[in-house]
C-alpha cells in the first residue's frame, strides 16, 4: 500500500525498470484472476435436488504504455531524462441468466435486461411522430 510520495516515487520506479510485456502479463494475470462469473452472482445454488448456476458475459481489457522525455530545467534531482510506465484495465460483467439443474434435466433461463433497447425507443418516438403528423393533416383536412 502507498503510504507516502517516497513510496510512490519507489513504486512507480521499479515499475518503469521492469519491461512492458512482463509487466502488462502480470496486469492481465491479476484482472483476469478476478473476472469471473463469480464476480457477478457469486456460487451456484443447490436447493433439495434443483440446483441454480449462474451465467455471466465477462469482458476484460487492459493496456499500457511507457516512455522518456526531458525533465522541465527547474528539476532540482540533477536528471536531465525522465522514464515513465504505466497500465490500467478493467472488466465488464454482465448477468445473462441461470441453468436450472433438475434431476429430469437442465434448462437456461435468460434474465431479461432492466433497460429499455435504444432501438425500441427510437421506433416509438418515430412511430409517435407519424402518427402526430397524420392527425395534424385530417385536423387541418
Amino acid at each position: 500500500m502507498v503510504t507516502t510520495i517516497d513510496d510512490a516515487r519507489d513504486i512507480a520506479r521499479a515499475a518503469a525498470a521492469e519491461p512492458i510485456d512482463r509487466m502488462l502479463d502480470r496486469l492481465g494475470e491479476r484482472i483476469g484472476a478476478r473476472a469471473t462469473v463469480r464476480a457477478v452472482f457469486g456460487d451456484p445454488v443447490a436447493r433439495g435436488d434443483v440446483t441454480i448456476i449462474p451465467v455471466a458475459r465477462v469482458r476484460l481489457g487492459y493496456g499500457g504504455g511507457f516512455g522518456t522525455g526531458p525533465i522541465r530545467s527547474d528539476s532540482t534531482n540533477g536528471e536531465t531524462s525522465g522514464v515513465g510506465t504505466g497500465a490500467g484495465g478493467g472488466v465488464m460483467t454482465d448477468p445473462m441468466g441461470y441453468v436450472e439443474v433438475h434431476p429430469d434435466g437442465a434448462a437456461y433461463v435468460p434474465l431479461s435486461s432492466p433497460y429499455l433497447n435504444p432501438l425500441v425507443i427510437l421506433a416509438t418516438g418515430i412511430s409517435i411522430s407519424l402518427v402526430l403528423r397524420v392527425l395534424v393533416r385530417l385536423i387541418r383536412g
